[in-house]
């Protein structure tokens, strides 16, 4: 075979292989555009879910978490997603470090129960009082009459 013969051959194999790498790529940017996109999750959906498991999107219990985080959310100065976040750890913390089972319904409820008059209470704040109430050996609702009794003892109620 020639040499000039040889490089043209080459050159037209470099083409093919640079065309059908062209090709491969665009037809794969065109399925991610076109490829439905996954809907997102509500936080109260994936809380409901964290609590109990399966649930059925028409569930009462994610209707409740939804009115829990508007509450909570009116009260605290952390946005819904920081108290969902800050609920779950609190969770996992009991959990995975004291062996203290409580759901993300429990909690909240606890937090939505603690009578806040202070301007700009911390939502943090009140969920680390509430684990090392917990971790000391406190019931729920010790945990919750502690943190008011906290609170009155500073002027805070």
């Amino acid at each position: 075979m020639k040499k000039e013969t040889r490089t043209l051959l080459i050159g037209g194999v470099v083409l093919l292989v640079a065309v059908v790498v062209l090709s491969v790529t665009e037809r794969a940017r065109q399925h991610e555009t076109t490829r439905p996109q996954a809907k997102s999750t509500s936080l109260e959906y994936m809380l409901a879910t964290i609590d109990k498991g399966y649930v059925s999107k028409d569930d009462i219990i994610i209707t409740r978490f939804r009115s829990l985080l508007q509450t909570l959310d009116a009260i605290y100065v952390e946005n819904k997603k920081q108290i969902a976040d800050l609920t779950v750890t609190a969770q996992n913390i009991l959990r995975d470090r004291y062996g203290i089972k409580e759901t993300l319904l429990n909690i909240m409820e606890g937090m939505n129960q603690v009578h806040v008059t202070k301007i700009n209470p911390s939502y943090k704040f009140y969920t680390t009082a509430y684990i090392q109430l917990r971790k000391s050996g406190q019931s729920h609702q010790q945990a919750l009459i502690g943190i008011e009794s906290f609170l009155k003892s500073i002027g805070r109620w």
